[in-house]
């Protein structure tokens, strides 16, 4: 959608100029046609002319019958989450390709800010993408996320000092436009949004009672970390975690997290990364802690076909392989139980668990923080009755992995506690049983 100052303005008064002065490329005036779209013709590589075409449409009623009969090798989207509904992307995407002979790559490209998961933009770049059956990504949907520190260099140099300023009540819309995360805001479908409280799950906080990512949580030495591992091929996450009694009564204490989104990773990377980090705690601390991993049952039966092996089988494998070069011992992931509604148990028990103040994020887990404020449940549909078990379903979402690899280490200590104990060091008491 064309505004004053945005890719129209900048691509005449910035980007043409520096194509000529640089690569010598000649363009012609602005001109406008019989609808009043405003056209320029640019020298291109092939020795020939190209057409780059300015077209407004805020009503996407009238996207698709204005851009029947157009055949762009090239659709550049300006604010593309400002665009109301998928038309138009499915509108202008469909006429790419039309016009044979077209040497090159083409392509649709939107520029946005972040909105929420429920947009329809990250629904059809970071959801629709992904195929759930075969955990395979479709390679035609790509993200370029441009970081704040990249940005700074286009901007005036007080700009980001006073976002900070602005959006200082807005935690919502300051996580989007200075961190460039897709969140939603809070609703009433969000599950531990109104029992998750940051001064009160959360260590260390910095003097304003914020997060302080300068500081860490670390690792009890004298107890074994516990790992909840969700693995995937595109999506990824490790939790580490302890059981320790502090303050009067036993929590969780998550004080690490690995997280892989909407990229593919193999495991001959990815878990060396996480032995690596292994290793690294235990030096810090000066302590040889126990370590236990947990993942879910469909971990043990999911093959893929690509490796030829199952998730937990090549996980272990891959950790075998690389155990001597981090001196680290052998370990055999345990099976948390996957049984009709475990889903929605590990959704009661992390409600339990955070309203009883039983758990505490380390600041630097800003994956685990998200989470807990923006995992939602399954909403009814118009005229269906509601489930309360469904509402306690999480949707698939970013968070969802995250939310997976913390949960399964707290049903399985809630269902067999002795199972978390190191299998080589079964004297240590881990899990402390109510009486």
């Amino acid at each position: 959608m064309a505004k004053k100052g945005g890719a129209w303005d900048k691509l005449l008064t910035e980007i043409i100029p520096e194509w000529k002065k640089g690569l010598g490329i000649e363009f012609s005036d602005v001109k406008t046609d019989q609808q009043h779209y405003q056209y320029v013709w640019v020298e291109n590589r092939y020795g020939t002319w190209s057409m780059i075409a300015v077209m407004s449409c805020p009503h996407a009623s009238q996207l698709r019958e204005r851009v029947r009969g157009m055949e762009p090798s090239m659709v550049f989207v300006d604010e593309l989450t400002s665009c109301p509904s998928l038309e138009y992307f499915q509108s202008v995407a469909a006429q790419l390709g039309r016009r044979p002979f077209v040497r090159g790559i083409q392509q649709y490209i939107g520029a946005c800010n972040p909105e929420g998961p429920s947009h329809w933009v990250h629904h059809q770049w970071f959801v629709e993408p992904y195929d759930e059956e075969t955990d395979t990504w479709d390679p035609d949907f790509v993200e370029m996320f441009f970081p704040r520190e990249e940005n700074e260099g286009c901007l005036h140099p007080g700009y980001f000092a006073g976002l900070k300023k602005i959006y200082k009540g807005d935690a919502t819309e300051s996580s989007r436009m200075e961190e460039g995360l897709w969140i939603d805001r809070p609703s009433g479908e969000a599950i531990f949004s109104d029992i998750y409280n940051t001064a009160v799950h959360v260590r260390p906080l910095d003097d304003a009672g914020h997060p302080d990512h300068r500081e860490c949580l670390q690792p009890d030495p004298k107890h074994a970390m516990v790992l909840g591992i969700d693995p995937g091929s595109v999506f990824f996450a490790f939790s580490f975690q302890q059981y320790l009694f502090l303050d009067g009564k036993w929590k969780w204490v998550i004080f690490d997290e690995i997280t892989v989104t909407r990229k593919r990773v193999i495991y001959p990377m990815l878990i060396p990364i996480a032995m690596a980090r292994i290793r690294w705690w235990r030096e810090l601390v000066h302590s040889e802690m126990p370590q236990v991993w947990i993942s879910d049952a469909s971990a043990f039966n999911q093959y893929r076909a690509a490796n030829g092996s199952f998730d937990v089988l090549d996980i272990e494998r891959v950790y075998d392989a690389n155990r001597k070069k981090f001196n680290l011992e052998t370990v055999k992931i345990k099976s948390c139980p996957a049984f009709n509604g475990s889903r929605v148990a590990r959704v009661r028990l992390g409600q339990q668990i955070l309203s009883e103040d039983a758990i505490v994020v380390s600041s630097r887990c800003v994956h685990h923080h998200r989470m807990f404020l923006n995992l939602t449940g399954t909403k009814a549909k118009a005229g269906e009755q509601i489930d309360p078990e469904k509402l306690l379903t999480p949707k698939r979402s970013d968070h969802l992995h995250i939310w997976d690899a913390c949960s399964y280490p707290w049903l399985m200590a809630s269902l067999n506690p002795t199972a978390l104990v190191p299998s080589s060091t079964r004297e240590q008491t881990l899990i402390q049983s109510a009486a």
